[in-house]
């Protein structure tokens, strides 16, 4: 019914019936998805400074839904979005910038613009702008900062953020090393399904960190976040079933899958984690 009234609204161009009418085209609400008309229900509201369509038609981009795809025009799109606030295409545009995606890499427009939406509220720019405060990118190093921001995200519940703010505790960063608090937040971050949590929850029961040791656990959990391509989790599954410990049986085949699943991951340390233990490492 919904798409109906939409539908009549747009066609006498009312821009944020058009804006709906291309989310209903997009999710296929009350209408098949077709991503050539939502792409053009999206280009006609943003092209009238539509905020949300702005964002919209970034995403598009983006995808590459209903139009090629094109990470320049995204970053455009989202700058339009951004310059009028919007805190998810502030939060966008930092991951493009800080990766070099449809821009060149700008590790200090990338903490700018995490950190405009970060203090707007955001979660998952609290969770990056924290990030970069660890790893001083575009930004000087502040652990403390950074904890706090963690913080911030964690209590929203974002997943991304309580990884962090897990590792934080891990390594005694900003605050005194505390296994056990780590590990509370590395579970809440698995039990949103984030692929890190779960490695850190299979590590933490594999090495008896903040929990008793457990291999059964560690060995399910690791398994779990490997399936999802996390590949630390990849590696350490590698090396268990290469050398036939925690209750695996050494199985040299199954190992290089791992392992080559873990550097088809991109693992940067996927040489040492042929030889050694994945029990620290930052993420």
């Amino acid at each position: 019914m919904a798409f109906k009234y939409f539908k009549l609204s747009a066609d006498q161009d009312n821009i944020k019936a058009k804006f709906c009418l291309g989310r209903c085209y997009k999710d296929g609400q009350g209408c098949p998805k077709d991503g050539p008309k939502a792409f053009a229900c999206f280009k006609f509201a943003a092209d009238k400074g539509d905020v949300d369509s702005e964002f919209a038609l970034g995403q598009c981009y983006s995808e590459g839904f209903g139009v090629a795809q094109d990470h320049k025009m995204a970053v455009v799109c989202f700058e339009m979005a951004a310059n009028q606030g919007n805190t998810t295409a502030q939060f966008m545009l930092a991951c493009m910038y800080g990766i070099g995606q449809g821009c060149v890499q700008d590790p200090v427009k990338a903490f700018e613009m995490a950190k405009a939406a970060a203090d707007k509220g955001h979660a998952g720019a609290q969770a990056q702008v924290a990030g970069c405060l660890q790893r001083g990118a575009g930004c000087r190093k502040d652990h403390r900062e950074a904890l706090r921001y963690l913080k911030l995200s964690a209590e929203q519940g974002d997943a991304h953020g309580q990884c962090q703010l897990g590792f934080a505790c891990f390594m005694g960063q900003g605050q005194p090393q505390d296994f056990k608090l780590a590990f509370k937040y590395f579970q809440k971050s698995a039990d949103q399904g984030w692929p890190l949590g779960i490695s850190r929850v299979g590590l933490a029961y594999l090495f008896g960190n903040g929990v008793p040791k457990d291999d059964k656990k560690a060995v399910h959990y690791l398994t779990v976040a490997a399936n999802k391509g996390e590949d630390i989790a990849c590696s350490q599954l590698g090396q268990l079933y290469q050398t036939g410990s925690s209750g695996c049986q050494k199985n040299q085949a199954l190992a290089e899958t791992y392992f080559q699943m873990a550097k088809a991951s991109g693992n940067k340390n996927f040489n040492e984690a042929m030889g050694g233990s994945l029990s620290g490492g930052s993420r």
